[in-house]
């Protein structure tokens, strides 16, 4: 059983070879407008976010990383 084991193993670990794959491949080239980048503010000193089902309460603070975790979720969509 122990033999099996190993034989099972081996296959395993060593099953991997290198090999071309698609030698003509060429991936495309990215451009900024494929990938939307912002700038996020600095988390302000006094943060506060209270939310209680459909109400929001915050300060300056909180309304600013609230906004921009909203939109930065809607940037990795």
């Amino acid at each position: 059983m122990k033999g099996l084991f190993t034989l099972l193993l081996n296959a395993i670990l060593v099953g991997c070879v290198s090999a071309p794959i698609a030698p003509n491949l060429r991936l495309p080239e990215r451009s900024e407008k494929t990938c939307p980048q912002i700038t996020l503010p600095p988390i302000g000193q006094r943060v506060v976010i209270d939310i209680d089902g459909d109400k929001i309460t915050t300060n300056a603070d909180g309304e600013r990383l609230l906004r921009s975790y909203v939109l930065a979720r809607e940037l990795l969509k």
